[in-house]
């Protein structure tokens, strides 16, 4: 209720609407006050896997308070779960067994659904993701193979001429030396996670997920040497994203 005095004679009335300053009502809708405003968002990531760390980027777009489409590509490496690493006392690596290094550039389209929206304040936004899309891999030899044996052999006849001479042998090969040497593989991929949007920012974005992500190559991949394993085409692992990002 509430009392006007209108030419000096009080009058009684109910408010049924809100009254902006120019005296007429506001049709406004009501938003909420910790409500983000959609729109696209372009960001990076750093990934944790199995076979290590990675880096990479991603586009996502609104399309309202639930869902939004997503694009994310990734560059990091690919490992046979098998391996293991040794140093020797000068901080030198070496993998027995190893036969190839793999560089996995995934690049996926997925679709995010925000969950618990009612239930959970703003800044803590959960939702859950799925992607698939191509793969893109380059394999590379891990040492020389100079006899083409797929063995890893300190000593061996690299010149086929039946004498082995002093220092004749396979040689590892690092990371970055044997790059031009390899192929690439062509397959597809895909992931399913949960994670969660954090803060409360009109412009800046951060989060986490977690989940698990896989590759399947057309050609199959010998990542550890032929005596110990066959050719594989299927890679899975799981993962933790940590990605920042900006809207627009």
């Amino acid at each position: 209720m509430l009392v006007l005095a209108i030419g000096g004679f009080p009058t009684v009335g109910t408010v049924a609407a809100q009254v902006t300053p120019l005296g007429r009502p506001d049709s406004s809708p009501m938003v909420p006050a910790t409500e983000t405003p959609g729109g696209a968002e372009f960001g990076f990531a750093l990934t944790l896997t199995n076979s290590g760390f990675g880096v990479g980027g991603y586009m996502r777009d609104s399309l309202n308070t639930r869902w939004a489409l997503l694009v994310e590509t990734s560059v990091g490496p690919g490992k046979d779960e098998r391996e293991v690493a040794f140093f020797n006392r000068f901080g030198q690596k070496s993998v027995p067994g190893k036969a190839h290094y793999l560089l996995v550039i995934p690049a996926h389209f997925g679709v995010q659904r925000r969950i618990f929206r009612e239930q959970i304040e703003d800044n803590f936004r959960p939702f859950l993701q799925a992607s698939a899309g191509p793969t893109i891999a380059w394999e590379y030899p891990y040492f020389s193979d100079c006899n083409g044996n797929g063995l890893f052999e300190a000593q061996a006849d690299c010149n086929n001429d039946g004498v082995q001479d002093t220092g004749e042998g396979d040689k590892r090969l690092g990371a970055y030396r044997a790059l031009p040497d390899g192929r690439p593989l062509i397959g597809f991929g895909g992931g399913i996670a949960v994670g969660s949007y954090f803060g409360h920012g009109h412009r800046g974005a951060r989060g986490f997920r977690i989940g698990y992500s896989f590759n399947y190559y057309l050609v199959g991949t010998s990542l550890l040497e032929v005596d110990i394993d066959q050719p594989r085409h299927y890679f899975g692992t799981p993962h933790v994203v940590v990605f920042f990002g900006r809207l627009f």
